[in-house]
């Protein structure tokens, strides 16, 4: 991986290996949007997919530009432009979202995206944490920050579907459980890629168990019911308009199968029989479009 000196100190040779850098990036990127967003314009699905293309770098790179990322909010609110062309082009992204998701969604991804960041540093060092058994709220109000749940719950309502002044006080109250929808699906279906790495700080199953004094599996087999619970609720609050829920349902089965094809979460090594069906349907749809 290219160091954060590389990008600063080696101009010419910059915006290749940082193309090369975020490549893997951009294809999980795509990915998820299509798999979760297949109803959304083409514009729309561009931008869910260039920000899911920021965050994912950001947090491959953590540790190569934990220097700009500790002062991207003060900069920001500053005015002052980031060092990291990274961190620039999210900032001029960021100025768009308004007009995209609406003033009040494109107003919580910039402050989603700022609380991203600003977890993204702390989580360095979260394994040195001491969390009690009272402390099973943190995790859940950590864990929204770090895996950017409130941007990509608002993405389920662009403002060319569901206008503002139309529709907000019809999604507004579903978001936070679509957040915990998002957070809970993926550490449930990454929770063997989190388990397979080196490193020893623990991921949010393991914290989870640790908190409730429990096992890693009874940790799993709760955050199911709690993910039923909010798939549920997430119905139930979209109901009354048919097109909205009909919309949520393309969303959550979409994101389940972004994270059964894609590779990056290794579930197809487990053997699970909707894993593999996953992989071979998106290779389908990819020979297609070629």
């Amino acid at each position: 991986m290219a160091s954060y000196q590389t990008f600063h100190s080696d101009p010419q040779k910059s915006n290749l290996m940082f193309i090369a850098l975020i490549e893997p990036c951009i294809t999980t990127a795509t990915k998820i949007s299509s798999c979760s967003y297949p109803f959304t314009s083409p514009e729309v699905l561009e931008a869910i997919a260039l920000y899911a293309t920021y965050v994912i770098s950001i947090d491959d790179i953590t540790n190569d530009i934990l220097p700009d990322l500790e002062c991207y909010g003060s900069q920001l609110v500053l005015g002052q432009t980031q060092r990291h062309e990274l961190l620039r082009g999210l900032t001029r992204f960021l100025g768009d979202q308004p007009r995209v998701f609406g003033a009040f969604g494109g107003d919580m991804i910039i402050k989603g995206t700022m609380e991203f960041i600003a977890s993204a540093v702390i989580e360095q060092n979260q394994d040195a944490f001491q969390l009690s058994r009272d402390s099973s709220d943190y995790l859940i109000y950590f864990r929204a920050k770090t895996g950017v749940a409130e941007p990509f719950a608002f993405f389920c309502f662009p403002e060319d579907i569901n206008p503002e002044d139309r529709d907000l006080q019809k999604y507004v109250s579903a978001i936070p459980s679509i957040m915990l929808f998002l957070g809970y699906v993926n550490d449930l279906l990454s929770f063997y890629k989190e388990e397979l790495k080196d490193e020893d700080s623990p991921g949010f199953v393991q914290s989870y168990a640790k908190v409730h004094n429990s096992t890693a599996l009874h940790a799993l087999q709760q955050l199911r019911h709690e993910t039923i619970k909010e798939v549920r609720k997430i119905r139930s609050m979209l109901s009354n308009d048919v097109q909205m829920a009909e919309r949520i349902n393309q969303f959550i089965y979409g994101y389940i199968f972004y994270h059964l094809c894609t590779g990056r979460y290794r579930l197809t090594e487990l053997n699970i029989p909707a894993a593999h069906d996953a992989r071979k349907r998106i290779q389908a749809l990819t020979d297609v479009r070629l």
